[in-house]
């Protein structure tokens, strides 16, 4: 298993949601991996870079956040101290 986890940031959130087993597994490939960081170039190379945000979650935040985590089992859990002041 090569990730555990899929992560999206949206405003003062960061959501985690757990991949199930069998998704973990991914393609069952290596030839995505090989092609991205091969140094004979390929044109997916550069839409890999170009698009950082569509594979890679940076999230810049000051003071607190909220965090919700969906399991594989489809619970919820949460810490949203961001939610809970507006409340």
């Amino acid at each position: 298993m090569h990730h555990r986890w899929h992560t999206l940031a949206t405003g003062k959130s960061l959501f985690f949601f757990e991949y199930t087993p069998d998704s973990a597994k991914g393609i069952r490939d290596s030839c995505w991996t090989e092609l991205i960081w091969s140094p004979i170039h390929h044109p997916l190379q550069d839409a890999f870079v170009r698009n950082q945000d569509l594979f890679n979650t940076m999230f810049l935040w000051s003071d607190q956040f909220d965090v919700y985590v969906v399991l594989a089992d489809g619970s919820l859990e949460c810490c949203c101290p961001c939610t809970e002041s507006r409340l």
